[in-house]
């Protein structure tokens, strides 16, 4: 994934396909975007996509690799991710949590 409006800013994370969006939204919260508990929004299409429900498995969104799903954090200055799937491995997870950090920006 990466910042929408800022390439340098990028995580490649393993997402287990059991993990919900409102899994990767408390992530992205926990490690770049909380400072005062806005909203946020999935969707497909960006701004005017069709909003995604947290409650949604990444498995079923990410079926293939053309999927791109947009995560909005703020309504006011809002910071906005891009999220695609960079491919899928076999075999043990790396940690016991739904997401592990595998690399990012410094």
């Amino acid at each position: 994934m990466q910042a929408a409006h800022d390439h340098n800013l990028w995580l490649d994370i393993e997402i287990r396909g059991s993990a919900t969006l409102k899994d990767i939204d408390a992530y992205l919260r926990a490690i770049w975007l909380e400072c005062c508990g806005h909203l946020s929004q999935f969707s497909i299409g960006g701004w005017q996509g069709n909003a995604i429900a947290t409650s949604r498995r990444v498995a079923a969104i990410w079926k293939s690799e053309d999927v791109e799903v947009t995560h909005i954090y703020d309504f006011g200055t809002s910071s906005e991710m891009r999220i695609t799937l960079l491919g899928e491995r076999s075999g043990a997870p790396f940690g016991t949590r739904p997401i592990v950090l595998l690399a990012r920006n410094y």
